[in-house]
Formats: structure tokens, C-alpha cells, sequence
């Protein structure tokens, strides 16, 4: 099967393999404006990590309006990891399970696992999997380089640098 290929828009993040770069590859435009779907609005943890993460990957020019649904599937399974942790913390992390025998008479009980734990666990590897292809994972990050955003690519310092007058005014008035 082999690996499944680099997204062209990646390899040039990279600069990796650019002359591996598909030029009739798909185009999708980013998302200024977003309406958030109503499977994030009925819950209160999945909109909550919507409106925590959202404006990085805008700003970063990773969310456009194909891969929205990945986005809310991350949220979604981000909420169903918190919802299942916090039934195993309610109910703690044994369950006693009743032994019944063949006439439907409980007979004793025993221990199980709360099948919350297996539950969070899917849907961390689910969340992970999602946080990947936006490059939210420490990993996945450092192989895409984003531009940052605007009110953060012009700093005092840079603009010395480029022998911006404002900014020099500004570093002779402080030395004053």
C-alpha cells in the first residue's frame, strides 16, 4: 500500500519534494467567516474547543470549507473523550456487574472496567487523528510552516530591522 501521498500545499509549507508537487491538484479556498454546524452547537464542550481553536487555523490559512467537517469531527470527538472521562469520574473506574444465571437470578456480582475508558481512549485516537491533519499535534506542527498572522508579522523590532523611520523614532524616544 506505501504511504498516502504529501498534499501538495504541505510540500511547499515544507519545502520538501517540491518538484513532486502536484500543479492539478485541488485548490480549496480558506474561510474568513464561519458558521458553526448545529452537531457543535447542540454540545457545550465541542463548541467550546470550536471557539478555543478555530481562529488559529484561520489565521493560519489551514481551514477552508472542505475541510470543515474534519474540524467538527475533531471538536465532536474532543467532546466525546471529555463527556466519557467525566462519567468514569462520576462513576469511578470499576463498575460491579451482576452475575446472572440462566434462570435470571442474580447469583453475585463482579468487577468491570467502566466502558467509558475505552470509550475516551477511541476518542483520543480519534482526536489525534484529526489534530494531524491540521497540524495541532507537536509533530504535525513542525513539518507546516503557516504564515503567521498579520498583526503579529510586524513587530517593532522587524521593522528596524527593514529601516522602518516610525519604529526608529520610536527606539530614539525610549533611549531618551
Amino acid at each position: 500500500m506505501g504511504n498516502r501521498p504529501t498534499p501538495s500545499a504541505i510540500r511547499k509549507l515544507t519545502g520538501s519534494n517540491l518538484h513532486r508537487v502536484n500543479q492539478k491538484e485541488a485548490k480549496f479556498r480558506s474561510v474568513e467567516v464561519i458558521r458553526v454546524p448545529k452537531y457543535i452547537e447542540r454540545d457545550p464542550v465541542a463548541r467550546e474547543e470550536w471557539d478555543r481553536v478555530v481562529e488559529e487555523l484561520v489565521d493560519n490559512r489551514l481551514l477552508t470549507r472542505a475541510n470543515l467537517g474534519i474540524f467538527g469531527a475533531y471538536c465532536a470527538a474532543f467532546a466525546e473523550w471529555m463527556h466519557a472521562a467525566d462519567e468514569v469520574e462520576k462513576d469511578g473506574r470499576w463498575l460491579e456487574v451482576p452475575i446472572v444465571n440462566k434462570k435470571g437470578d442474580i447469583v453475585g456480582s463482579r468487577k468491570s472496567a467502566h466502558p467509558g475508558i475505552s470509550q475516551a481512549q477511541k476518542a483520543r485516537i480519534e482526536m489525534r487523528l484529526h489534530a494531524q491533519e491540521f497540524g495541532m499535534t507537536p509533530a504535525s506542527a513542525t513539518k507546516v510552516q503557516a504564515e503567521p498572522p498579520a498583526e503579529e508579522k510586524n513587530t517593532d523590532f522587524a521593522d528596524l530591522i527593514a529601516g522602518n523611520d516610525d519604529a526608529e523614532n520610536e527606539g530614539e524616544a525610549l533611549r531618551n
